[in-house]
């Protein structure tokens, strides 16, 4: 049940890489702090160190995202750049067209959700995360625990002709379970079953958690949850329709996917989608949270009324 923000984990697991992977290159667009972009046994990279493994950007975030373009394009290097995942909506061009030219771009965005809280409804993504789903070759994860954000950088790191992005959390995420890379990649499985299980709650990122929760609390009232947690669409899109069956239940009308973001794109996985479609709240991020809803009692009160 070790819990910490995914956000801290990205920066331990990326300072583990860069002490073996001596071309990894990279920075933030001055948020280096909160996104844990810094390698810390590193220089800045500068005209005084032209050795320095850390960039500075500034807020730059699309001058920083093409930058990361042409280095990989020129060969040689890996690299990644990191900032806030509301302000993925500067990156896109420069995403989409790394995506088009099969670069292993990787992008580090962070602060996903309105648990952000404080930074107030223009620093909570909404809509950036579907969005970024939508742009073909790019495979994004949205990890719901230290071990998942672990994975994907694994696999981040080891794509060779698609970039990647990763969207992570500010608060901390609880290990609930402790899932293979296989069952990883596969974007979608089965955190906590039952036999003959009423519904199906998938979820993705902290919302795992809330949905783990959820269950548990419904058993008590008699119902049966399977719990799925579902860090990449991406990757669960390439599965055979038998397989994403097997994880995600048959029955369409069972299925109920949380995620605190828009609904629309959900409603591919599932006839019921707890989400967000308006723009957030300031506030701390538990009121925030509560306020939307995001709660064990209010998403029990969601599954009893269907």
């Amino acid at each position: 049940h070790y819990k910490e923000a995914s956000r801290k984990t990205s920066g331990t697991v990326l300072n583990l890489i860069a002490s073996r992977v001596s071309n990894l290159i990279g920075g933030s667009a001055d948020v280096a702090g909160s996104t844990f972009t810094d390698l810390t046994k590193d220089k800045f990279f500068d005209v005084k160190s032209y050795n320095g493994r850390n960039i500075r950007y500034g807020i730059r975030e699309f001058a920083m995202s093409c930058a990361q373009s042409g280095m990989l394009l020129h060969g040689g290097i890996r690299s990644f750049i990191g900032v806030f995942a509301v302000f993925a909506d500067y990156l896109k061009p420069s995403i989409r067209t790394a995506a088009l030219m099969k670069l292993p771009a990787i992008y580090i965005l962070t602060h996903d959700s309105i648990a952000v809280g404080e930074d107030g409804p223009t620093h909570q993504p909404i809509e950036q995360v579907s969005s970024l789903r939508l742009v073909p070759n790019l495979v994004t994860f949205r990890p719901c625990s230290a071990i998942e954000t672990t994975y994907a950088w694994k696999y981040a790191l080891e794509s060779k002709d698609a970039p990647t992005a990763l969207f992570l959390t500010r608060q901390n995420i609880e290990v609930l379970s402790k899932p293979s890379y296989a069952d990883f990649v596969k974007g979608a499985y089965i955190v906590k079953d039952e036999k003959d299980f009423d519904y199906v709650l998938i979820a993705t990122g902290s919302e795992v958690e809330l949905a783990y929760y959820t269950s548990e609390r419904l058993a008590k009232e008699g119902i049966k949850c399977r719990v799925v947690s579902m860090p990449s669409t991406n990757l669960f899109d390439k599965l055979s329709h038998e397989e994403k069956e097997n994880i995600i239940g048959k029955d369409y009308n069972k299925r109920i996917f949380v995620e605190m973001g828009s609904t629309m794109p959900l409603y591919k996985y599932a006839k019921h989608v707890y989400g967000i479609d308006t723009f957030g709240a300031s506030g701390k991020a538990n009121d925030v949270m509560e306020y939307f809803g995001f709660t064990v009692e209010k998403l029990a009160d969601f599954v009893k009324n269907i």
